[in-house]
């Protein structure tokens, strides 16, 4: 592994199961994991990671995407990571944010991390929850190790700033104190691969329309894993006590409808 300079430390469409339960048919926002590798950034203790001296900054990385004029649901994010230590195993920080004028903004979600060890290859990254992502919108996806003792692994990077796709892949971050301070730049950019939906949750109560059974819940309702109102007892999509009120005067419910999803 190498450190960045300046500024820098150096160094298709699949069916996929999300970890909220649903399967989508994914295909790929923007990619350049095809592209050849400068090299790679480690994401703990420098300069020496696996014996890490005490009192050294602790280091960490994000790379920025933006979408197209389209909305998706994110199905995973791959990146190139891998060399990741075996005592103790990296307790590895995988998130997602927003951007704010440029930098990392607010939190979204975190995302589960897959096994980090042996040499770098393109691993697969799952959102612990459903993500929507706007049309025209940068997003930043972070990696770090949460805290010193805890491990090590390497993120690569490209040796081009090409990629594939209808989004685009935007500029990266480095951060040498665990994510207080940030570095910003655009040249040879972190390999990230962004696996999306077609977002198609009519009701926004973050089931897909080919998961839900209720397709029409009033925006806010509590749902369970088949779009269903939490407390629907009597399987009409309304929460029963909706169904009460609704009967003491003179109604049978559902409170509304329940017409096939498009």
């Amino acid at each position: 592994m190498t450190f960045r300079s300046a500024g820098r430390f150096c160094a298709a469409a699949a069916w996929a199961w999300v970890g909220w339960g649903s399967r989508v048919e994914a295909e790929v926002l923007v990619s350049n994991l095809a592209k050849d590798v400068r090299a790679a950034s480690p994401m703990g203790n420098n300069p020496n990671s696996h014996t890490p001296p005490v009192g050294k900054l602790w280091y960490w990385a994000a790379q920025s995407f933006t979408t197209d004029d389209a909305t998706y649901s994110l199905v995973s994010i791959e990146v190139v990571v891998g060399d990741g230590s075996d005592d103790p195993v990296p307790a590895v920080i995988a998130e997602l944010y927003a951007d704010n004028k440029g930098a990392i903004g607010a939190f979204i979600t975190s995302l589960t991390a897959p096994d980090l060890s042996g040499a770098a290859s393109a691993r697969t990254f799952t959102p612990d929850a459903p993500v929507t992502l706007d049309p025209g919108a940068r997003y930043w996806f972070l990696l770090g190790v949460a805290v010193p003792d805890e491990g090590v692994f390497s993120w690569a990077y490209a040796a081009s700033n090409d990629f594939i796709g209808p989004g685009y892949i935007t500029g990266y971050a480095d951060s040498s104190d665990s994510g207080t301070n940030w570095n910003y730049g655009t040249d040879f950019p972190y390999f990230i691969q962004v696996n999306v939906s077609i977002s198609s949750d009519s009701d926004g109560d973050g089931i897909e329309d080919i998961d839900d059974v209720c397709c029409d819940t009033p925006l806010g309702t509590a749902v369970d894993s088949q779009g269903r109102p939490v407390g629907d007892l009597d399987l009409d999509c309304d929460n029963d006590l909706d169904d009460y009120a609704i009967f003491s005067r003179g109604f049978t419910g559902p409170l509304t409808g329940s017409g096939p999803c498009p």
